[in-house]
């Protein structure tokens, strides 16, 4: 499972924006309209001490056929900056395959820079159907009304990610 460079800069952006301001339970759809690739973060529960604000959050990031869910804890650092401060929990699994395929590997930040996606990962990806591309557009537009937005995410996850 590869991401591009494009992919990453918006996983990240979503990222931050989602550790920095959303509620626990609540979620960030982000995709990538020239891949195709997708994905949906979301802060399970947070636990804030005297030093910093931590949050297990779960990545759920699809590339073609090839789903990730990867569970992580993260803290704020001093820079502002999140750190990873335990290990990845990652299940990959192949939708076409339907079940998992590799355990405990995660892309969430290895260094794919120099990877090019596969003619048949460009072929998967140019089949996405329109339907699963309006439901990320909606969900893109309800940003500022979570309970419409949810529900929006909520219909992506069961109609576009298994």
């Amino acid at each position: 499972m590869l991401l591009s460079e494009a992919d990453w800069e918006i996983l990240k952006s979503s990222a931050r924006e989602t550790l920095n301001n959303n509620e626990n339970n609540q979620s960030t759809f982000w995709s990538n309209k020239e891949t195709g690739n997708s994905g949906i973060i979301t802060v399970l529960s947070s636990n804030k001490d005297d030093t910093s604000l931590c949050r297990y959050t779960q990545f759920i990031v699809r590339v073609g056929t090839k789903t990730s869910d990867t569970k992580v804890n993260l803290c704020k650092t001093s820079l502002d900056t999140w750190k990873e401060m335990s290990s990845r929990d990652t299940t990959i699994t192949d939708n076409l395959k339907a079940s998992p395929d590799s355990q405990n590997k995660s892309i969430m930040f290895q260094d794919n820079s120099s990877a090019a996606p596969t003619e048949s990962m460009q072929k998967s990806l140019s089949q996405t159907s329109e339907h699963c591309r309006q439901l990320a557009r909606d969900i893109e537009d309800l940003k500022g009304k979570p309970i419409r937005r949810s529900a929006a995410i909520d219909l992506h996850k069961a109609e576009c990610l298994r």
